[in-house]
Formats: structure tokens, sequence, C-alpha cells
């Protein structure tokens, strides 16, 4: 298994750029200078192999660098993707890929003390996989209903639907607390054509409108109402978790209903 199958991204990136040779060094240098073995400086860089902490700290000194380990609240998108899989059978291009099928491993440990329960699996991966905290989505202030959402997902071009407030909301007689969300291929053009009438917040506690970017496994499902696109049920009970609040709470009780 190669290292973009254990590592993510971000930790991808910090690996390449340590394990490149620093401008004027040659790979004894740096071996010297780390007491890191020539041998396995080249199989970190290849992949063979994940490197310690303190590996990645001695090739950041050489640098002049340091490494400064950060937590954040997690919002991984395979995380829904996999509970699809599992609850519906229905990943779609995610399906197969390997950060999905580690989540479907981990979803089973997560719910194993449940055996397997499907309510508990959409539990840890409507939570783990939360918009309040997806890198790269726009949160905004404004109308929230989904005929203005439909009539940005339209302008944007591109496919899109809308999950959330807007979706979980059947009736104006029973509001629901909590933001829309509208999923598309283009965030920050979705959110330029609602930025007329919309103000962007930096808070997602702020948020009546989470855009966020779609994924393979998003628009599985999908149905239209007249001009209004919905993500499938099941996407939107996910997200509604992630969301929180009166939302999940709503969220959990339709399935409760499903599963009896």
């Amino acid at each position: 298994m190669g290292r973009s199958a254990k590592v993510n991204q971000s930790i991808e990136q910090a690996i390449d750029e340590l394990t490149a040779l620093p401008p004027g060094l040659s790979a004894s240098e740096v071996t010297r200078r780390t007491g890191i073995s020539r041998a396995t400086l080249h199989r970190i860089a290849e992949g063979a192999v994940i490197p310690s902490l303190q590996t990645l700290h001695e090739l950041a000194v050489v640098q002049g660098k340091e490494i400064e380990i950060r937590l954040k609240p997690l919002s991984d998108p395979h995380a829904a993707a996999a509970a699809r899989v599992i609850i519906d059978g229905d990943g779609g291009a995610w399906s197969g890929d390997e950060a999905t099928q580690r989540w479907v491993e981990r979803l089973d440990r997560l719910a194993r003390s449940s055996d397997g329960d499907y309510l508990a699996i959409l539990h840890a991966a409507g939570r783990a996989s939360s918009l309040l905290h997806r890198t790269g989505a726009v949160f905004m202030r404004g109308d929230n209903g989904p005929l203005r959402l439909a009539s940005a997902g339209d302008a944007s071009g591109g496919t899109w639907a809308i999950s959330g407030k807007a979706a979980l909301e059947v009736s104006p007689d029973n509001p629901v607390a909590g933001p829309s969300v509208l999923w598309v291929d283009d965030v920050e053009r979705a959110a330029s054509l609602l930025s007329e009438t919309h103000k962007r917040v930096t808070a997602s506690a702020n948020a009546h409108v989470i855009i966020a970017e779609a994924n393979p496994s998003t628009y599985i499902g999908e149905y239209a109402v007249g001009a209004l696109r919905y993500v499938a049920p099941l996407q939107m009970l996910l997200d509604c978790v992630g969301l929180g609040g009166r939302q999940e709470e709503i969220a959990m009780s339709i399935a409760k209903e499903w599963s009896r």
C-alpha cells in the first residue's frame, strides 16, 4: 500500500517538501546532518515507509524549519461515502476508493458495540463528515429557502443539489432551525451568484447557507421536485446529522422510523 493510501494529502505534501534536498546540500550531507541513512531517506521519498515525527523533525531542522501539529474538527467526505456503501450499498465512484474503504472498516468498528446498527453508523459518519468544518466550504447569511438556492445552483452552470434545512423542512408550518446546504461543483461560482443578496461569514455558527463542493457520491440518488433538486434521503440525513442541533435530532428520528 503506497503512502497516498496511508496518510492524508497535507501530510504527503509536507513529507515531499522535507525529503527534497535543500539547495547546496547533497544526499550524503543530509544523511550526515540528520543521522538518517540514505536508504531510509529514499524509502520515505518513494512512499515505502511513513516517517516518524522524530525523523520529520530532523529533516525540518536541516532546512531551517520546525514542525507544528494542529488538530482541527473532523470533516471527511469519505465517511459519508462509506456510510452510503454500508447502508445502501451505494458509494458510486468512491465505493472502491481506498480512503472510503478505510472508513467502511472504521465505521464497522465504531458501530460494533451496536452490532453494526445502521443508526450508529449514520450518526458516526454524519458527525465525521460535518460540513460545519469542511475546508473550502463557504458560509453565508441570507435567504436559505430552496427556491433561492435552486436559482444559484442553476446559474452556476454545473450539477447541484439541496440538503440541510431546505431539504428537511417539508412544511413552512414546521420550521427547522439551522443552515441549508447547497452542494455544487464550483463553490466560488455559486457563492458569487449569491453575493448580491447574501453576506459571507467566517463562522459556521452564523451561517444560513453552506455552499460545499460535491464529491462523486454526493449526487447519487438525487431527485427533482419541479425545479428543485435534492440529494438522496440518506445523504440528506448524513448532512443533517453533521449540522447538529435540531437538524440532527430530526434526522435521527427519521432514521429510527425507517428502521422499524
